[in-house]
């Protein structure tokens, strides 16, 4: 990763690897997210402490037993 990529990841925490996943492979994907969405939970601890800007309206969604 270069300096940019790096900065991107830490800001978002993923990154975009363009040709990673054929355009088949990300159809499975998304059906199979789409298939299981009834199983995403909602994590309710906060990591903005006391910080307006980093609050959000909702957790982060989690599918954590999706890939086991």
């Amino acid at each position: 990763m270069d300096e940019s990529e790096k900065y991107l990841f830490d800001i978002h925490g993923y990154i975009v690897i363009k040709g990673a996943l054929s355009a088949e492979e990300l159809s499975a994907a998304n059906k199979a997210m789409d298939h299981h969405s009834d199983q995403i939970s909602v994590m309710n601890n906060s990591l903005a402490n006391s910080s307006p800007t980093l609050f959000g309206k909702t957790g982060r969604g989690n599918m954590g037993n999706m890939l086991t």
